[in-house]
């Protein structure tokens, strides 16, 4: 019978790990380089954000009316995104957003008013503003 409840807690362990860091609660968004995909009247434009203490940075652009972009985040709880979503408070070219952080790592970016844009930020390594090569 031992054997049986360790065999079952095992295949449960097994089961339920590729879910453990969607389920995961963000207390601050992760440090690091986001590569952030927004639309600014109409057209495409990536930044590079430095996120530290949940503090964001633009430390490149491919628009020079983003490379001031500063601002914040905080914990943004509720039914509809779960304990993985921050509210960015942006200045010097982009307003509010609703960042909200996938199993995989990357952020579904929702404005604030949300008018329907397909924006997006993936975690990087460096300060590009070209999206990582895919193997």
């Amino acid at each position: 019978m031992k054997s049986f409840f360790s065999t079952f807690a095992f295949l449960v362990a097994v089961i339920l790990s590729p879910f453990a860091t969607y389920s995961q609660v963000l207390e601050s968004v992760p440090d690091g380089n986001y590569l952030v995909t927004v639309e600014v009247n109409g057209a495409s434009q990536r930044l590079n954000l430095k996120v530290q203490g949940n503090r964001a940075k633009c430390v490149k652009s491919s628009d020079s009316s983003l490379a001031r972009v500063e601002g914040q985040f905080q914990p943004f709880r509720g039914p509809q995104y779960g304990d993985r979503a921050f509210v960015a408070r942006f200045r010097n070219g982009l307003g509010s957003q609703v960042w909200i952080f996938r199993s995989d790592g990357s952020v579904a970016i929702r404005e604030v008013p949300d008018r329907g844009e397909q924006q997006s930020a993936i975690p990087v390594k460096n300060d590009s503003i070209e999206p990582p090569k895919t193997k």
